[in-house]
């Protein structure tokens, strides 16, 4: 399995939140094994149970739910936990609702309420509690009220607000602020994705197969993978390209893997056509089982495909390569595949044309650099003609090989800073 470079923005035009953010709230997300609905056939196949947009049958809990959540904003998680649950038992359909639920909470979006440091409330009143000791209700002890009361006094709050901010640091204190869905047949549909990113995080492999797909879709896809740190390889086939990817239970079984597959999914609704072929490991269910889907329309994806977000240093890289390049050239955007030996693709970030030459750039970042050594292998033995690999900033383990894969190979470049436009405009113009 080739490992590639790692972490590029996603299709965005703004910076991605970070991926530990993205992960935190898919976590919240994630349906448990026991609300996952599924059907197993006699040739061990699963497929997710997926509620048809549209309908009434499943529209009516969504909404219920989703008009439930929206006029909590304000209250406190405990609230707002407590009123869906009870919404759940009157709903009925238990198994459903509740995943419904489940969806819904990791979609809404909580904060701590403002004010003083409740740790360092707390510690105060612990301090001036030891001051009047004893505290109590017996005769001679000091009350609560005004241990509480002279703690509010030097800090200016009343003994009310005070007493309110000690433990609003506690996950069921948070204050709902937002709710991120506004119709029902979103919660629907997030809730028919959720299904299938359930199955997926208890996958040990998973297949790929995309028959005929554009540049840009090709490129688009590559960058969700590497942003979420997959570990694939990309293998030709008849149907037109076969993308394997290892899954969780693959890689030391690893959870948090996991979720960054499950995270990928939606990143793959946005291509119009593929087939996805996996092997799932699912808990309470012996033996390993198929999961094979396609593009369908009860399955959308909610990521943005109206641009690429693009970093600012290769912004500032592209714009300096083509005042040095003059005129007659120009500098892009690439959304070119190339595939190289050993299934090994070359993806540039941008592209130099000029009168009848075309130079494609990558720029290998630190944290774009895991499978290093592999890369610059084959790069150095197929010698890649119009092709540029900068090398920024290597770590100790790599330094020996993008210095023996410049000397064999003047495309690749290896840069103890970012990359000099003026060495780039060099190479460019040969």
């Amino acid at each position: 399995m080739v490992s590639m470079m790692s972490i590029v923005s996603p299709v965005s035009p703004l910076p991605p939140p970070h991926l530990a953010v993205i992960l935190r709230r898919l976590e919240v997300a994630l349906l448990s094994p026991r609300l996952t609905r599924f059907r197993v056939d006699n040739e061990k196949r699963i497929a997710p149970v997926l509620l048809p947009l549209g309908r009434p049958e499943s529209l009516a809990p969504a909404e219920a739910l989703l008009g439930l959540a929206i006029s909590l904003v304000g209250t406190t998680r405990g609230e707002v936990t407590e009123a869906l649950d009870l919404a759940v038992e009157a709903l009925g359909n238990p198994q459903l609702t509740r995943g419904l639920r489940e969806v819904l909470l990791g979609l809404c979006e909580f904060e701590g309420p403002g004010g003083p440091d409740p740790s360092a409330l707390r510690l105060e009143v612990f301090e001036e509690a030891g001051r009047c000791f004893p505290v109590g209700v017996d005769e001679g002890s000091c009350p609560r009220r005004e241990v509480l009361e002279r703690v509010a006094l030097r800090r200016g709050l009343a003994a009310a607000d005070l007493e309110a901010g000690l433990f609003s640091d506690l996950k069921d204190r948070e204050v709902l602020t937002a709710v991120g869905l506004a119709q029902p047949q979103d919660l629907v549909n997030r809730y028919n994705v959720a299904l299938v990113q359930t199955l997926l995080a208890h996958a040990e492999g998973l297949e790929l197969t995309l028959a005929s797909p554009s540049p840009s879709d090709l490129r688009r896809l590559v960058r969700w993978l590497r942003f979420y740190e997959l570990l694939y390889e990309v293998v030709p086939c008849a149907e037109g390209l076969r993308l394997q990817l290892d899954g969780p239970l693959a890689v030391l079984g690893s959870r948090a893997y996991g979720r960054h597959l499950a995270a990928f999914f939606p990143a793959l609704l946005l291509l119009p056509q593929f087939e996805l072929r996996a092997t799932v490991k699912f808990p309470g269910r012996r033996g390993r089982l198929t999961l094979e889907l396609g593009a369908d329309p009860r399955l959308q994806s909610w990521y943005r495909l109206d641009g690429v977000w693009v970093p600012t240093e290769q912004v500032e890289i592209m714009e300096r390569l083509g005042v040095l390049l003059g005129d007659g050239w120009t500098v892009s955007e690439a959304c070119e595949f190339r595939p190289l030996a050993a299934q090994v693709p070359f993806i540039a970030d941008f592209a130099c044309r000029g009168p009848r030459r075309e130079v494609q750039v990558e720029l290998l970042w630190p944290h774009r650099q895991r499978g290093l050594q592999a890369y610059l292998k084959v790069l150095a033995a197929e010698r890649p003609a119009g092709v540029i690999v900068c090398v920024i900033k290597p770590g100790a383990k790599d330094k020996k090989a993008a210095q023996a894969a410049a000397a064999a190979f003047p495309g690749v470049v290896l840069c103890s800073r970012r990359p000099s436009a003026q060495e780039l405009a060099k190479l460019v113009l040969g």
